[in-house]
C-alpha cells in the first residue's frame, strides 16, 4: 500500500481516518437538517457513483455461483453481513454509521461528513467542524434514546422518536430495557470503501501465490481473503497489541514458524507469513470443526471459543452471538466471521461492487536459499538488483538491516527478481535456487 501519492497520505493523515484515498464528491451541507433525514435507506440496491447499480441481493445470494458452498451466506447471518457489506462497499472514509452494536444492522443514522470536510477554507479547521458535527449527531441519538426510555406510552411520538422507536421493533424484551440498552450499545463505524479499494489493486500483487500456498496445504482459496478483513493488505499494518503484517500475526505466533529477530520480520512478508496463517486456520477447524468458529478463533484465539462452547453448550455461532456475554468476546471477535463474509462476497463481485480498479501486476519472483551467510550489498552485487527492487520483494528485512548491512544468516530464503535468479545461483554456490517454493510452504499440525 506504498503506492499512495504524498498528498492523499497527507489528507489522511490529517484526518485521522487511516484511510487513503476518496473518490467522492461533496453536497451542499443544509445548515438546519431534520433528524428524521438520517434514517438509513433500507435498501437491497443502491445507486453507485458512476451510475451503475449495486444488487445487494444478487451478491450477498452469490448467484453466479463464485464461492464455495462453505462460504455461502446462511439466513441467519444474512443482515449482519449485510451491514458490513455496506461498510466495505457503500460507506467512505468520510461517512459514520451511528449503529447498535449487538445488532450492527439497526442503523440510527448515517453522517456524511463530505461537505464539511471538502468545504473551502482551512482544512484543520473544516477538520474539527467535522469531529465537532459527528458529536453532536450520535449526541442527538442518544438524546432521543433518553427521551423514549422515560415515556409510559409510545403512542405519541415525534417523527425522530417514531423512527428510532421503529427501528428496534425486532428486538424482543420490554420496550423500555429494549431501548436502554440501545443506548448503552450505541457505537460508531467508519466506512472503509476506499479502504478496501486500495487494497484491491494492492492484494493483486500476492493473491497468486497465496493462493497456490493455500491449494498447498488443502485450504479453501477462500481464505486468501481474509487479509482484507485484518489489513486491507496493508504491508505495513500494526496492531496496539503488536500483530503485524497483512495476516496480522502475533508476535508468539511469528516466533513458532517464522524468523523474528531486530533486523527480520518475516511477519512481514506477505507470502512467508502465510504459512503462519494456514498453520492457524487449519489447526483451528481441526480443534472447532467450523469454518465459523475457525475464522472467529483467528480473532478470538481458539482456547477461547472452547470456553464459549463450553458455557453455551453448543458449536453454533449464531448461539454464541446471543448467548456468550463475556467482556473479552468484545465487537470485533461477535463479527469477525460475517466481516470476512462479506468483503469474500464484495470482493468475488468486485466489478459491480467497486469502480474500476487497476490491479497491479502479480509480482514475479523467485526464491533463493542462502547456502552461506552474506551480507545484504554484497547481496545485491552479486544479483545486480537495485536496493529499492530488493526490498519490494523482501519486505521481511528491516530497514535497520539495510543501514547496518548486516549478515543474512545461512539457511535464510531471500526473494529476487525471477529472470536473474537461475543465472546467479548457477555462478555462485553462496545461492540455492528452491525450483517448487509451494511445496517448502507446507504445514504439518
Amino acid at each position: 500500500m506504498r503506492t499512495q501519492t504524498a498528498s492523499s497520505i497527507q489528507k489522511y493523515l490529517f484526518t485521522g481516518l487511516l484511510l487513503w484515498t476518496s473518490y467522492s464528491t461533496a453536497s451542499v451541507l443544509e445548515s438546519v437538517r431534520d433528524p428524521s433525514s438520517f434514517a438509513p435507506q433500507q435498501f437491497n440496491s443502491y445507486l453507485f457513483s458512476d451510475s451503475r447499480i449495486i444488487d445487494k441481493d444478487r451478491i450477498l445470494e452469490d448467484r453466479d455461483n463464485k464461492i464455495s458452498d462453505e462460504f455461502k451466506i446462511k439466513p441467519e447471518f444474512k443482515k449482519r453481513v449485510s451491514f458490513w457489506f455496506d461498510v466495505y462497499t457503500k460507506y467512505s472514509a468520510q461517512e459514520e454509521v451511528i449503529h447498535h452494536a449487538d445488532y450492527p444492522w439497526i442503523v440510527f443514522r448515517i453522517i456524511d461528513l463530505r461537505p464539511l470536510l471538502d468545504a473551502p477554507g482551512n482544512r484543520w479547521t473544516n477538520y474539527h467542524k467535522s469531529k465537532k458535527y459527528a458529536k453532536n449527531q450520535l449526541k442527538d441519538v442518544k438524546n432521543i434514546l433518553l427521551a423514549l426510555s422515560k415515556k409510559k406510552s409510545f403512542d405519541k411520538l415525534q417523527e425522530n422518536e417514531r423512527v428510532i422507536f421503529e427501528q428496534l421493533a425486532e428486538i424482543p424484551g420490554t420496550r423500555k430495557k429494549v431501548i436502554l440498552t440501545a443506548l448503552a450499545s450505541l457505537r460508531t463505524q467508519v466506512g472503509q470503501k476506499d479502504y478496501i479499494e486500495n487494497g484491491l489493486s494492492q492484494s493483486s500483487l500476492y493473491t497468486e501465490k497465496l493462493e497456490e500456498i493455500f491449494a498447498a496445504n488443502k485450504l479453501p482459496l477462500e481464505l486468501t481473503r481474509l487479509p482484507f478483513v485484518e489489513s486491507s493488505f496493508n504491508t505495513q499494518a500494526v496492531s496496539k497489541v503488536g500483530a503485524s503484517g497483512i495476516w496480522q500475526v502475533m508476535p508468539y505466533i511469528g516466533k513458532k514458524f517464522l524468523v523474528m529477530n531486530t533486523n527480520i520480520d518475516e511477519r512481514n512478508s506477505p507470502v512467508k507469513s502465510a504459512k503462519a496463517a494456514a498453520f492457524i486456520l487449519k489447526e483451528n477447524k481441526m480443534i472447532l470443526k467450523s469454518w465459523p468458529l475457525a475464522l472467529t478463533a483467528y480473532n478470538h484465539g481458539s482456547g477461547s471459543i472452547l470456553k464459549a462452547i463450553k458455557v453455551t453448550k453448543s458449536r453454533d455461532l449464531q448461539v454464541m452471538l446471543q448467548k456468550y456475554k463475556a467482556k473479552s468476546f468484545g465487537f470485533a471477535s461477535q463479527n469477525f466471521y460475517s466481516s470476512f463474509l462479506a468483503i469474500l462476497h464484495a470482493e468475488k463481485y468486485r466489478q459491480e461492487a467497486f469502480r474500476s480498479i487497476e490491479p497491479l501486476k502479480t509480482l514475479s519472483y523467485s526464491e533463493i536459499k542462502l547456502a552461506q551467510k552474506i551480507k545484504i550489498k554484497d547481496l545485491l552485487k552479486l544479483a545486480a538488483v537495485s536496493n529499492e527492487e530488493f526490498k519490494r520483494l523482501n519486505l521481511d528485512i528491516k530497514e535497520s538491516a539495510f543501514k547496518k548491512n548486516i549478515y543474512l544468516p545461512k539457511g535464510y530464503i531471500v526473494h529476487l527478481p525471477k529472470d536473474i535468479a537461475q543465472n546467479v545461483t548457477a555462478k555462485n554456490k553462496k545461492l540455492v535456487l528452491l525450483m517448487d517454493s509451494v511445496q517448502n510452504m507446507k504445514i504439518r499440525l
